[in-house]
This record gives C-alpha cells, sequence and structure tokens, in this order.
C-alpha cells in the first residue's frame, strides 16, 4: 500500500512553464495492486473527470494537458513513476482572466475528535471560460451546470475507486510529518473522500496570473 500524488497540468498558450495551471491529488493504492497499477486507474480516473468539464475551460490554454504521478513513499527529491497526456477540447467562448476558478471542496469522513481541518481539501478549476458564468444579483456567479457537471465528475471518481486499484483520498503531509514515509505513516494519514461541495462564488488563484505585458501612465498635469 502506498499513496501516489497526482498532478494534473493544464498549458497555458504562453507554452511557459510558470504560466500552467496545476493541481494536486492523491489516491491510495488498493490491495496487493502496484503503484504502477494504481497510477494507471488514478490518472484514467482523473481522465474521465476532466473530459466531463472541459467545455468550461479558456481556451487561453492548450492541449494536451499533462499528469505525473508520484509515489510519496520514495525518497524525496521523486521522480515520477507515470508520465502521460490528455486531449481536452476548451471553449471557444470569451475567456475569464487565468486568476478566475471554480473551487472543488471535498472532504473526509468526520470523526469525533479528528481535526476537520486535515480530511479535507480543494481543487481549483480553471482557468475557465465566461460559459462557466451566469449573471447574478449584484455578481457573476458559478453556472448552476458547471456546478452539477464537476458534483457528478467527482462522484464518479469516488465511486470508480470503489472497485479500481486507486482510491480518491483526503491526505495530511502535516499529520504524516517529515518525509521519507513509510506505508503505515501514509496510510494514518489519508482517508477516503466521500463528499464534497462546489458552491456559486468564483475564487481568485493569484498565483495562475501572468505577468502584465504593458503599462499606461499618468502624472500631474500643470495648468
Amino acid at each position: 500500500m502506498t499513496i501516489l500524488r497526482v498532478q494534473t497540468i493544464i498549458p497555458n498558450d504562453t507554452l511557459l512553464p510558470e504560466d500552467e495551471a496545476v493541481n494536486t491529488w492523491h489516491f491510495l493504492t488498493v490491495g496487493v495492486a502496484t503503484p504502477t497499477a494504481a497510477a494507471n486507474d488514478a490518472v484514467t480516473q482523473l481522465g474521465v473527470f476532466w473530459a466531463a468539464i472541459d467545455a468550461n475551460i479558456a481556451n487561453t490554454t492548450t492541449t494536451p494537458m499533462r499528469f505525473k504521478v508520484y509515489d510519496l513513499q520514495d525518497v524525496p527529491p521523486r521522480i515520477p513513476i507515470l508520465e502521460t497526456t490528455l486531449s481536452l477540447t476548451p471553449s471557444a467562448s470569451t475567456a475569464y482572466p487565468n486568476e478566475v476558478a471554480c473551487c472543488l471542496s471535498y472532504r473526509a469522513e468526520n470523526l469525533s475528535g479528528a481535526n476537520p481541518a486535515r480530511r479535507r481539501g480543494r481543487i481549483y478549476i480553471g482557468p475557465l471560460t465566461t460559459n462557466a458564468g451566469t449573471v447574478g444579483t449584484g455578481d457573476v456567479r458559478v453556472s448552476s451546470t458547471l456546478r452539477s457537471a464537476l458534483a457528478n465528475a467527482a462522484s464518479d471518481i469516488i465511486v470508480a475507486g470503489q472497485t479500481d486499484d486507486a482510491r480518491w483520498v483526503v491526505f495530511s503531509p502535516t499529520l504524516a510529518g517529515p518525509p521519507p514515509w513509510d506505508a503505515g505513516t501514509l496510510e494514518a494519514s489519508s482517508a477516503d473522500v466521500v463528499a464534497g461541495y462546489i458552491d456559486d462564488a468564483f475564487d481568485t488563484v493569484r498565483s495562475r496570473g501572468l505577468r502584465p505585458t504593458t503599462r499606461t501612465v499618468f502624472s500631474e498635469i500643470l495648468p
């Protein structure tokens, strides 16, 4: 048994590494599955997830997206045990700024005496197209279409983990302590994802913003 860390990477059309949108997921290997077999299952589950919502991804991105899978029992600095790609079909509609994201919040089962902050996580979906929003009272909100698509796609990952070699989990590095980590430590620091939600407020991921390309200046105009 081990925990796999999966990075999903959506490139920007600038093709600069610092402009990529990166999310991190964790999966528990099931039974006697090898890390490589579980990594393939995890990537398959995430491929279905992203394909289900790519109509909301902005056309300021480029395809394919990339996956990097790491075995957390490996001693840092780790090298990926699996790298692969997935072709996306981003929306042709107008894009929101890269910083705009929709937050997928997820959690493990609530337990008495357990710090709830160690049993939940977030995935920031983006960059997004304006199709992802709908005009509401006083603001633009995350559309119900996107929220439903995300909820269904996240539920599908939970269901797939019941039969695949990889199960989606919350992993707490704080509980695990400093690496290197053994199987027992990783298992004690993780818990199956059982539920989550997507609210209708957009989030801002400032690290995804591109650097300015130009500026317009002004100064005092004297009579």
